[in-house]
């Protein structure tokens, strides 16, 4: 898709979320038409799932050529989809807090769940063997 590694220097400019919530999703695919219509390399700092405010920006843009890019943020802040919740769907991270969660609360006293936290450790360990190949 042409996608470079991320340097640590941000430069270009910010494209500011829209709302306040989590980073659902990102639709790549139309990023990099966008990139490709407008001549620009667009630079995703943010990640599904993060909490997101209108002051911290998404992404930056860098032009190659003195075109007007206010079209383009407005179709870049579209393929970005921020709302109130967080889903397992692009967020591997909210899934594996949730299945930590579960087996924290199987092991309290009030629950005392010792089998339950077995199957999470084994969750774990299938999801972070298929992470590592």
């Amino acid at each position: 898709m042409g996608a470079m590694k991320a340097s640590d220097l941000q430069t270009g400019e910010p494209v500011y979320a829209k709302a306040i919530g989590y980073l659902q999703y990102i639709d790549v695919p139309a990023l990099q038409k966008i990139a490709e219509d407008f001549d620009l390399k667009i630079n995703i700092i943010s990640l599904p799932g993060k909490f997101l405010t209108p002051d911290q920006p998404i992404a930056y843009i860098e032009k190659s050529n003195n075109n007007d890019i206010k079209l383009a943020v407005v179709d870049i802040l579209n393929a970005f989809t921020i709302d109130d919740d967080r889903v397992f769907d692009e967020d591997p991270r909210f899934g594996l807090i949730i299945l930590s969660e579960i087996g924290s609360r199987a092991l309290s006293s009030a629950v005392n769940d010792p089998g339950t936290a077995i199957d999470i450790i084994e969750s774990f360990i299938r999801l972070f063997s298929i992470w590592v190949d």
